[in-house]
Formats: C-alpha cells, sequence, structure tokens
C-alpha cells in the first residue's frame, strides 16, 4: 500500500494499474491564487508515461505560462477565471504561444 501522502508514489502506482491520465488538484494552492505547484506538477510529469492536468491555484495569465514554461504538464483547468470573466482563453493562449509554448 502506497502512503497517502505521497502525491508521486500515487500517482505512479496509479499509473501501474492502468490509469490513463492525471488530473491532479493541489490542495495546498486551490482557491489561494497563488499560482500553481510547480514543483508538484513538475515532479509528477517526470515520473509518469501519462497526460497530467493540473488544476488550484492560478490568479493570472502568467500562472499558466509558469506552469506549462516550468513543467512537463499537458494542461490545465482554468475553472473560476474563466466563469467569473477575469480571463478569457483567447489571452491564456495568446500569452502561451508568446512564451514559445505549443498550443492547440
Amino acid at each position: 500500500m502506497v502512503d497517502a501522502g505521497d502525491p508521486v508514489k500515487c500517482a505512479e502506482e496509479a499509473v501501474g494499474h492502468g490509469v490513463g491520465g492525471l488530473l491532479v488538484t493541489s490542495i495546498d494552492r486551490h482557491g489561494t491564487r497563488r499560482g500553481f505547484d510547480i514543483e508538484l506538477y513538475q515532479a509528477l510529469a517526470e515520473v509518469v508515461d501519462v497526460p497530467v492536468t493540473a488544476f488550484g491555484g492560478a490568479r493570472n495569465i502568467q500562472h499558466f505560462v509558469d506552469l506549462f514554461t516550468k513543467t512537463n504538464v499537458t494542461g490545465a483547468l482554468v475553472g473560476a477565471l474563466l466563469h467569473n470573466k477575469v480571463l478569457t482563453i483567447k489571452d491564456i493562449k495568446k500569452a502561451l504561444h508568446e512564451a514559445g509554448v505549443v498550443v492547440r
């Protein structure tokens, strides 16, 4: 049994059981607006060979740029930032493109 307090080991075990992708919410960052937990998401993306989608902590476009330029995650959820019209998908994609991040 893997220690549930170790997200990297939990992710490895889940992928070992056939999970095809991970949607990970950083409980420590969710709702804080301090930015994504870059260290957590990079650690996860380094040890699993499935897509990792990040969620929790973003407040602005720079947080998305940081996430995609400093980690190997494959996606991010935006949530309330779109619903509350703080950000638009167009603006996020433009900023990522300008930072050299390939965006679909």
